[in-house]
C-alpha cells in the first residue's frame, strides 16, 4: 500500500500529522481549507445547490427525497470527500471532481452507502423492537405514543411507564447505529480511492472497518463537533454556513480518512 509520505508533493500540499485524533483531523482540515478556500468553498456552493433544489423538486413525489439522497445526495458528498483528498495530495482540484463518483465507482459507492444506511436503521429499530418485547408493548401502540409526542401531548401518552424500556432500547439503538456509522463511514471513500486496494462491497466496508478500529469514538464526536460548528455557522444570517461549516465540515472529515489511511 502506498503511504502519503512517498506520493510527490508540491506546494499545494499540506503537512501530514503525525497519527489521527479529533485535533490532527481539524488542524488538517483547516490548513486545507486555508490551502484552497475558495475552490472548496465553490465545490460546496455548487453540490449544496444541486442537492437542495434536486431534493425539493424530488420532495414533490412520494420516496422522492429518500431515492433522491440515496443515488444524489450521497454520491455528491463523497464526491466532496474525494475533493478534499485530491487538494491533501498536492493536486489542484477543479469543481467538477466533486462529480468524478458519477463514473464506473458509481454503483459502488451508493451500494456501500445504501447498506450502511440499512445496518443503521436495522441496529436502531432491531433494538427498539427488543425493548417492546421487554415492555410487552406494541409497534402500534409504540407509533401511537410517538405521534402524541409530536403533537406536545404528553400526558396522554399510551401505556406511560410502560414505554420506558422502549425509550432507553431507543437510546441504545440509536447508539448502535452510529457506532456502526462511525465504524463504515469511509467505506465509499475507499472505493474511490486507487491507492486503495479495496475495492468490491465487503472489502470496502472491511477496510473501513480495520482503519477505525480503536477511534470510532473519536470519529464519533468529531462529527458532533463539526455538526455544531455548522449549525453555530448557519446562525451567521446563513452566510457563515457556505463559507465555513461546510467547507470546514467537509474537509475536516475527510481528513480524518487522511489520517487514519496514514496510519492503517
Amino acid at each position: 500500500q502506498l503511504k502519503l509520505e512517498s506520493l510527490p508533493m508540491s506546494d499545494n500540499t499540506p503537512e501530514i500529522s503525525n497519527g489521527y485524533s479529533l485535533a490532527n483531523s481539524m488542524s488538517l482540515g483547516w490548513q486545507i481549507l486555508k490551502d484552497n478556500y475558495w475552490p472548496l468553498v465553490l465545490s460546496c456552493f455548487v453540490a449544496m445547490v444541486i442537492i437542495g433544489v434536486g431534493g425539493t423538486i424530488a420532495g414533490l413525489v412520494p420516496f422522492g427525497s429518500a431515492v433522491f439522497g440515496i443515488f444524489v445526495t450521497t454520491p455528491l458528498s463523497v464526491g466532496l470527500w474525494w475533493w478534499t483528498v485530491l487538494a491533501s495530495r498536492g493536486e489542484k482540484p477543479t469543481v467538477n471532481k466533486i462529480f468524478s463518483v458519477f463514473s464506473d465507482k458509481y454503483l459502488t459507492v451508493v451500494g456501500i452507502s445504501f447498506v450502511i444506511v440499512i445496518i443503521f436503521y436495522a441496529l436502531m429499530f432491531g433494538a427498539i423492537f427488543v425493548g417492546g418485547l421487554i415492555a410487552g408493548v406494541s409497534i402500534l401502540a409504540i407509533l401511537t405514543a410517538s405521534e402524541q409526542a409530536s403533537a406536545g401531548d404528553f400526558e396522554s401518552i399510551a401505556l406511560g411507564a410502560l414505554l420506558v424500556p422502549v425509550i432507553f432500547a431507543t437510546i441504545i439503538g440509536t447508539l448502535l447505529g452510529l457506532f456502526s456509522y462511525a465504524r463504515l463511514a469511509w467505506a465509499p471513500l475507499i472505493a474511490m480511492d486507487p491507492e486503495e486496494k479495496a475495492t468490491n462491497f465487503g472489502e470496502c466496508m472491511g477496510r473501513s472497518w480495520n482503519m477505525t478500529a480503536g477511534n470510532w469514538f473519536s470519529i464519533f464526536f468529531l462529527f458532533v463537533f463539526l455538526s455544531i460548528v455548522m449549525f453555530v455557522s448557519f446562525l451567521l444570517l446563513c452566510v457563515g454556513l457556505f463559507f465555513l461549516g461546510i467547507p470546514l465540515y467537509v474537509a475536516a472529515a475527510a481528513s480524518a480518512y487522511i489520517l487514519l489511511r496514514e496510519g492503517s
